[in-house]
């Protein structure tokens, strides 16, 4: 994980990994996950059959294929190396 500052705001890029078993309603990844106390921004690098968007309210990470989430218990385990980049405090 990189770590550095922007304005007065944390960044952090890092990569996700995916498990075999997606969870309904997308990955839990709460900000003191990352070594933050809020998430601002939080931006992911697409993959090239997934799509991925990240919920601030309920604080996960969602994959989509063809503009519709991915189903319960998708394996997911081949995506490796999401390049993802958040701002926040």
């Amino acid at each position: 994980m990189q770590k550095t500052v922007f304005g007065n705001k944390r960044v952090r890029i890092f990569d996700c990994d995916f498990d075999s078993s997606y969870p309904t309603g997308g990955e839990v990844l709460l900000p003191g996950t990352i070594g933050l106390s809020t998430i601002d921004v939080f931006l992911v690098e697409d993959g090239t059959a997934y799509t991925f968007k990240y919920n601030r309210t309920t604080k996960k990470l969602l994959a989509y294929s063809s503009g519709v989430e991915v189903t319960a218990a998708t394996d997911l385990s081949a995506v490796l190396d999401t390049r993802c980049f958040v701002i926040g405090l």
